[in-house]
Protein backbone atom coordinates (compact mmCIF):
# COMPACT_ATOMS: atom_id res chain seq x y z
CA UNK A 1 0.00 0.00 0.00
CA UNK A 2 1.56 3.58 -0.99
CA UNK A 3 1.23 6.98 0.94
CA UNK A 4 0.17 9.75 -0.86
CA UNK A 5 1.22 13.00 -0.14
CA UNK A 6 0.01 15.75 -1.89
CA UNK A 7 3.03 18.51 -3.27
CA UNK A 8 1.63 21.11 -5.12
CA UNK A 9 -1.54 21.87 -7.03
CA UNK A 10 -1.02 24.06 -9.83
CA UNK A 11 -3.80 25.60 -11.51
CA UNK A 12 -4.43 26.26 -14.82
CA UNK A 13 -8.10 27.70 -14.89
CA UNK A 14 -10.94 27.19 -12.63
CA UNK A 15 -11.88 24.08 -13.90
CA UNK A 16 -8.05 22.55 -14.84
CA UNK A 17 -5.66 21.64 -12.39
CA UNK A 18 -2.29 19.80 -12.01
CA UNK A 19 -1.73 18.09 -8.74
CA UNK A 20 2.25 17.03 -8.19
CA UNK A 21 1.97 13.68 -6.02
CA UNK A 22 4.80 11.71 -4.38
CA UNK A 23 3.71 8.15 -3.83
CA UNK A 24 5.93 6.22 -1.21
CA UNK A 25 5.89 2.16 -0.62
CA UNK A 26 6.50 1.56 2.71
CA UNK A 27 9.19 3.85 2.78
CA UNK A 28 11.37 2.08 0.08
CA UNK A 29 10.52 3.32 -3.07
CA UNK A 30 9.29 6.99 -4.21
CA UNK A 31 7.64 7.95 -6.93
CA UNK A 32 6.72 11.68 -8.34
CA UNK A 33 3.97 11.51 -10.61
CA UNK A 34 1.20 14.21 -11.84
CA UNK A 35 -2.57 14.06 -12.34
CA UNK A 36 -4.23 16.15 -14.55
CA UNK A 37 -7.46 17.29 -12.98
CA UNK A 38 -10.42 18.79 -15.14
CA UNK A 39 -13.63 19.46 -13.00
CA UNK A 40 -13.11 17.02 -10.72
CA UNK A 41 -14.78 14.46 -13.39
CA UNK A 42 -11.65 13.23 -15.36
CA UNK A 43 -8.42 12.62 -13.80
CA UNK A 44 -5.10 11.81 -16.10
CA UNK A 45 -2.03 10.39 -14.28
CA UNK A 46 1.27 10.85 -16.35
CA UNK A 47 4.93 9.77 -14.49
CA UNK A 48 6.53 12.68 -15.72
CA UNK A 49 6.42 16.04 -16.76
CA UNK A 50 7.22 16.26 -20.60
CA UNK A 51 4.45 13.76 -20.89
CA UNK A 52 1.69 15.95 -19.80
CA UNK A 53 3.82 18.81 -21.47
CA UNK A 54 3.02 17.50 -24.61
CA UNK A 55 -0.59 16.17 -23.56
CA UNK A 56 -1.12 19.93 -23.00
CA UNK A 57 0.34 21.22 -26.20
CA UNK A 58 -2.05 18.53 -27.92
CA UNK A 59 0.84 16.33 -28.76
CA UNK A 60 1.16 12.89 -28.75
CA UNK A 61 1.60 11.75 -24.79
CA UNK A 62 1.75 8.72 -22.31
CA UNK A 63 -1.02 8.52 -20.09
CA UNK A 64 0.15 6.23 -17.42
CA UNK A 65 -3.83 5.59 -16.44
CA UNK A 66 -7.73 7.80 -16.24
CA UNK A 67 -10.57 7.85 -14.38
CA UNK A 68 -13.66 9.47 -13.73
CA UNK A 69 -14.38 9.18 -9.99
CA UNK A 70 -11.90 10.72 -7.81
CA UNK A 71 -12.12 7.31 -5.99
CA UNK A 72 -11.19 5.25 -8.68
CA UNK A 73 -7.84 7.58 -8.62
CA UNK A 74 -7.26 6.92 -4.70
CA UNK A 75 -7.53 3.46 -4.98
CA UNK A 76 -4.89 3.03 -8.19
CA UNK A 77 -2.61 5.91 -6.56
CA UNK A 78 -3.02 3.60 -3.39
CA UNK A 79 -2.14 0.37 -4.77
CA UNK A 80 -0.37 0.72 -7.66
CA UNK A 81 3.33 -1.12 -7.88
CA UNK A 82 5.77 1.50 -8.03
CA UNK A 83 8.51 -1.42 -8.98
CA UNK A 84 7.05 -1.06 -12.24
CA UNK A 85 8.41 2.79 -12.95
CA UNK A 86 11.63 1.28 -12.89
Amino acid sequence: MNNINLLEVTYITNNKTIETIILESNGKITKVIYVYNYKHQHFRVFDNLIELLNFLDNENCKIIAEYRRESALDKYLTNVDLLKYY
